[in-house]
């Protein structure tokens, strides 16, 4: 918890009552009729004005018993409803209180040919956007890689549709409609018109607020765009788990709009904004090979312990999920400090200009081979390959040649040579405040965990 007023008041003392027929004082908004709350009796004329929480102790929503109707309300921000009856109340929890337990659920890589050139390509469209910054957002933003991705199926209303979206810290709007038409229910709100570019793709439509399901996690007023055009996406949108900021000029009458982790903290699902993420290799179409966890880390997924790292003050980096990191090929230094981003989105490793030509220095014969566009390293050179380490708070995040050399048996599937060996590290341009980024091959080896609440990235070595 961030907020001065939830720290400072004493948690004894600090609660609000809502007192039937005090409308004044209550954030209860009568704007449909809702199912009767599991806990509460009929709503008829013995119970008018009762109040029953939804979640007692973990949510904000509650139910008011209005005219033979229930209607829904909610306590205000930071709070949970703790009391059911003639009057509510409305808590503001202990600093640190766990609101609820860490919620996780399964990822699955999506590989849509597989056509590994076709996803250098579209790695390398992704980088000029991140170099926009947030001014230029409705002009260029990062392309969503159509090739490999991973995805996660969401449920959104009441009925609920079920969406597969692509889990992306490079983008912060959620949106679905791209392939599976969204069909507005008794949950849905409209709240008014949304765009955003992607590069080579783009979405435009409405922005609605409803109930959004992931795994056992449900959030009650998730705010969720809704294509009516879109271009350059295979599934049927995005879940976008970065920064808030990066949806600013998104939506029309709002600044910005919470993502789901935002609104997983303010309704009491999760006890901090934090993203925990876990890929591990794999060469199949389509497996499910990963794991998000929301409101902390899985401790069953990595070894040791988390190193954490302040978010870098660098743009453009700083946008995103940018972390400050030095580099090393064996004993040589490749690179002094530099900021850069982990991204979710990203298949492969790129790191800038003169980093890129430091290391394939130290290699011999190491060329970029145009017919795959990764950097083909000869027979005769692999046995003296030197492991690379990228140096976070102190520590060596090192991945050895057989984690950055793609496998004997999948070159032909990146239409190489056998015989030949490619590396999964490529060339960002140059250095410019967004000097490296680490894609889903760095991630596949470490575990990774995104916390807004302390504006910090946290690694490990996957289990």
């Amino acid at each position: 918890p961030t907020s001065e007023k939830y720290l400072t008041v004493p948690y004894s003392a600090s609660y609000e009552f809502f007192k039937a027929g005090t409308s004044t004082s209550s954030t209860s908004s009568s704007i449909a009729a809702t199912p009767t709350p599991t806990n509460a009796p009929v709503c008829d004329s013995a119970n008018q004005g009762s109040y029953y929480c939804i979640e007692s102790g973990v949510s904000r929503a509650y139910e008011v018993c209005v005219n033979g109707a229930f209607m829904s309300g909610t306590c205000p921000t930071g709070t949970v409803c703790t009391t059911s009856g003639n009057s509510i109340v409305c808590n503001y929890p202990p600093a640190y209180e766990k609101k609820g337990d860490l919620v996780t659920f399964p990822i699955t890589r999506f590989n849509k040919n597989p056509n590994w050139k076709d996803a250098v390509a579209a790695d390398k469209n992704r980088i000029p956007g991140f170099h926009s910054g947030l001014q230029k957002r409705a002009i260029s933003a990062p392309v969503i890689n159509e090739q490999f991705n991973y995805i996660a199926n969401v449920s959104i209303g009441s009925p609920a549709q079920t969406f597969q979206l692509i889990v992306d810290t490079g983008s912060s709007n959620t949106w679905v409609g791209a392939n599976t038409a969204y069909i507005p229910t008794s949950t849905s709100k409209y709240t008014g018109t949304v765009s955003n570019s992607y590069g080579s793709g783009s979405f435009s439509g409405n922005e609605y607020t409803d109930t959004v399901t992931i795994g056992d996690l449900v959030l009650t007023g998730q705010s969720i765009g809704v294509a009516t055009n879109s271009t350059g996406i295979v599934v049927d949108g995005i879940l976008g788990v970065g920064p808030t900021d990066l949806t600013q000029g998104t939506v029309s009458n709002a600044y910005t709009v919470p993502t789901v982790i935002d609104t997983a903290y303010s309704e009491g699902k999760i006890s901090s904004k934090v993203l925990g993420i876990y890929f591990q290799s794999t060469t199949a179409r389509l497996s499910q090979n990963g794991e998000l966890t929301f409101g902390g880390a899985d401790t069953s997924k990595y070894t040791g312990t988390l190193t954490y790292t302040s978010l870098t003050t660098t743009s453009p980096a700083s946008h995103y999920w940018g972390i400050n990191l030095s580099i090393m090929y064996g004993s040589t230094s490749i690179s002094s400090t530099i900021p850069g981003i982990v991204d979710t989105g990203t298949t492969l490793i790129y790191i800038n200009t003169p980093a890129y030509i430091a290391l394939y220095k130290e290699i011999p014969g190491a060329a970029l081979d145009n017919n795959t566009g990764f950097v083909k390293i000869p027979s005769s050179s692999y046995s003296n390959l030197q492991p690379i380490s990228f140096v976070i708070a102190g520590r060596s995040f090192t991945l050895t040649p057989t984690q950055y050399i793609i496998p004997q048996s999948e070159v032909t599937l990146y239409g190489g040579t056998p015989g030949s060996y490619y590396s999964y590290i490529g060339n960002s341009g140059a250095a410019n405040g967004l000097d490296f980024i680490l894609g889903q091959k760095f991630l596949e080896n470490y575990y990774s965990v995104f916390d807004t609440t302390n504006k910090r990235v946290g690694l490990a070595t996957r289990a």
